[in-house]
């Protein structure tokens, strides 16, 4: 039987309160498959996050999204990889 393994990558934007982004930024890292790639300090930060499928993609974004202090979110990129047993 095969069975089809999913591995997703997407890269996110955002922007969150400058004078706060440490503590916030500290807070986004908790989240699984999450990495913090940059930030700069007018509050912009670039964030990659890994996971198994879309939904739980989804559920990471609105994490990082509903974070106090973050102001925005934007996806630039998604990889989706397929493969079969």
């Amino acid at each position: 039987m095969n069975h089809r393994q999913e591995h997703h990558v997407i890269s996110l934007v955002c922007q969150v309160i400058p004078d706060d982004r440490s503590a916030i930024l500290a807070e986004v890292k908790k989240i699984p498959g999450l990495e913090v790639h940059g930030d700069s300090s007018s509050g912009k930060a670039i964030l990659t996050l890994e996971g198994p499928n879309q939904a739980f993609l989804a559920e990471r974004t609105d994490e990082v999204r509903n974070t106090p202090g973050v102001l925005t979110v934007a996806l630039v990129y998604h990889e989706y990889i397929s493969a079969q047993d």
